[in-house]
């Protein structure tokens, strides 16, 4: 990547989260048509996560929870390797129905607020994932 490009990303990566913060709190009309942007970085991520790991779950694919797990521990008995699966799975399940949702409420609710919202509980949502995956893991 050349500097010129670097450069150009990380001018888009911060501008873009105050042009959407400033189109939120702002109440001149030039700004409105903007505040539909500010649930764009959110189906971003969502949508790069989904790719990431429903990729991995293709017939001769390593799901991607247990190739991290073996880059961790070595070869996975085959129990974890089905915790593993399935938890790849859970994870490709969950972030689809919030790919769904985030892209429901952007349809049909204002996005003042929203987004903040669908963060919260959506960040609460995946932290509880976490723990209980932790917590039922076979080891």
């Amino acid at each position: 990547m050349t500097k010129r490009v670097g450069i150009g990303l990380s001018l888009l990566l911060l501008g873009f989260p105050l042009l959407s913060l400033l189109a939120a709190v702002s109440e001149q009309p030039v700004w409105q048509p903007l505040r539909q942007l500010a649930i764009v970085p959110s189906l971003a991520l969502i949508s790069t996560l989904l790719w990431l790991f429903s990729r991995t779950l293709l017939p001769g694919r390593e799901p991607l929870v247990a190739a991290i797990a073996r880059s961790v521990h070595g070869p996975l008995p085959p129990v974890v390797a089905r915790y593993t699966r399935r938890l790849t799975q859970l994870w490709a399940l969950l972030l689809a129905l919030l790919l769904g949702e985030i892209g429901l409420v952007a349809w049909l609710a204002p996005p003042v607020g929203t987004t903040l919202l669908l963060n919260l509980l959506n960040a609460g949502l995946v932290a509880l994932v976490f723990i209980l995956s932790a917590l039922l893991a076979p080891w």
